[in-house]
């Protein structure tokens, strides 16, 4: 193929797609009760603080201040961008993400961190947060470098709390995560699924550390600040709509085919706009030798049209109306039907539980799986770009399971802290605080003492478990 042939920067949907690639990946740890190959936790009860909300994992509305948080977001970069690209320097601090904390104590390199990130601090008390991306204009087309590198942020801050939890500055460390947990919730909510999935990520980075924080002697019990949280803890919906308003802005021949134009070159024109940007998006011919791609297109014309013409007669057209329609016309207004049907399908139990939306999207994955096998769709619009959603509910349902996750352990040390440094002999032992339920099943996460420890396991998710063997250590707690 002609290297020259440009392909469409695809922020909205390539990601979610690669996405969904990883969560059909089977899970090493999905079945079975073999507790040997466990996430190992060793514990220190303790109470809730006093006031119960002394640490929030989000600026409380004292802190926060009118502002726009993206423009201070943009500023990191560009006045910082010496020190982002110091390859050797970047390289060092990345080797401290996961070293054993005794490393970071006295970690020079990491000292400079919060100078580097002040715009961040600032955004981060900033009320709201418009990031301004011009989906409406560009569609598929628009470029989301502000969103991506915002990741790299994210791990400064972890470090920066890693290094505070190294030190027993405890009190720090809650704040510093406070700033990661805001800043992805700003990253998340925008108006693009691939904003969702990198404020994910970043919450993710700071739940991992704030697991991290957790099993310190004398950290402080953060289960009502994890509680506080907000339930989703961004907006879904925005991203979702943005999906929708992406598409349209990306085709928007396809979802104007009622138009009653008789002119068939007319149609024809439109059709052949719409494929081209269909093979920018979805690389419809695939490695086809640049020569090839005329015989491609005539047989996807040739095997299009009766598809067309069968979904149109049995959606309510008869045979003589579609008969009487331009080719271009039949072929792209079924395209849009049958897209609108299955899109309808894939969405509208998305912001169900996810326990009661799960079968609603599994019978609209099978029926996407089933049009394309069976290669139902004149053009595969629906097939190609729908199952990014399925994969992007699934990653935000793994946060959700995963605060759901840490609070239970949280609730296990405020139990720990009122009975004698003994865990329960099951969950419902825990009165103390709402223990959560696993939000993939809605019921109790499974739960057994064995001794001196007990086992705490989530419900799987494709490619993903959550299971832990947890026990009380004895250490005498900092000061």
């Amino acid at each position: 193929m002609n290297n020259s042939r440009c392909k469409l920067v695809q922020p909205c949907v390539l990601l979610p797609l690669a996405l969904a690639t990883i969560c059909l990946l089977p899970s090493p740890r999905a079945a079975g009760s073999d507790y040997t190959k466990l996430k190992k936790l060793v514990l220190y009860p303790a109470a809730a603080p006093r006031p119960a909300l002394k640490y929030q994992l989000l600026p409380t509305p004292l802190e926060r201040k009118p502002g726009n948080a993206a423009v201070f977001y943009g500023k990191t970069k560009c006045e910082q961008n010496s020190f982002f690209c110091n390859k050797e320097l970047q390289n060092k601090l990345m080797d401290y993400l996961d070293a054993p904390l005794q490393e970071l104590r006295d970690a020079k390199e990491i000292g400079f961190l919060p100078s580097v990130l002040r715009h961040v601090k600032r955004g981060v008390l900033c009320e709201d947060c418009d990031w301004q991306i011009p989906i409406r204009e560009d569609g598929f087309a628009t470029l989301l470098p502000e969103l991506q590198e915002s990741r790299q942020c994210a791990r400064y801050l972890r470090l920066i709390a890693r290094k505070q939890i190294a030190q027993g500055k405890f009190d720090e460390a809650a704040e510093t995560l406070k700033w990661g947990y805001a800043f992805g919730r700003h990253v998340g909510d925008s108006p693009v699924i691939v904003g969702g999935l990198v404020g994910n990520a970043i919450i993710g980075i700071m739940s991992d550390t704030l697991e991290e924080y957790i099993q310190q002697p004398g950290a402080p019990n953060l289960y009502w600040a994890l509680t506080y949280l907000p339930h989703p803890i961004f907006d879904l919906r925005q991203g979702m709509e943005g999906e929708i308003v992406a598409i349209n802005a990306t085709f928007p021949d396809l979802f104007n085919a009622d138009e009653t134009v008789e002119d068939p070159g007319y149609w024809r024109h439109k059709y052949w706009k719409t494929v081209e940007t269909l093979d920018q998006v979805t690389d419809l011919w695939g490695e086809t030798n640049e020569k090839e791609i005329p015989v491609m297109q005539f047989a996807r014309i040739l095997r299009s049209y009766p598809i067309a013409k069968h979904a149109l007669v049995e959606r309510g057209m008869t045979s003589q109306e579609v008969d009487a329609l331009p080719v271009g016309r039949a072929v792209l207004m079924a395209t849009a039907r049958i897209f609108e049907e299955m899109q309808d399908e894939a969405w509208k139990g998305y912001f169900l539980p996810y326990w009661e939306a799960k079968s609603i999207m599994d019978r609209a994955e099978n029926n996407l799986v089933r049009i394309a096998l069976r290669q139902e769709e004149p053009l595969p619009v629906a097939s190609a770009l729908l199952p990014a959603t399925r994969a992007a509910r699934t990653a935000f349902t793994r946060l959700e399971q995963r605060i759901a996750f840490l609070r239970v352990i949280e609730a296990l040390r405020l139990y720990g802290a009122a009975n004698g440094g003994r865990l329960p002999e099951r969950l419902a032992d825990v009165t103390e605080v709402p223990v959560p339920f696993d939000p993939v099943t809605g019921k109790p996460f499974t739960y057994k003492l064995l001794g001196d420890k007990c086992y705490l396991e989530a419900a799987p998710l494709p490619g993903y478990q959550l299971r832990y063997e947890i026990s009380f250590g004895t250490n005498t707690p900092k000061k």
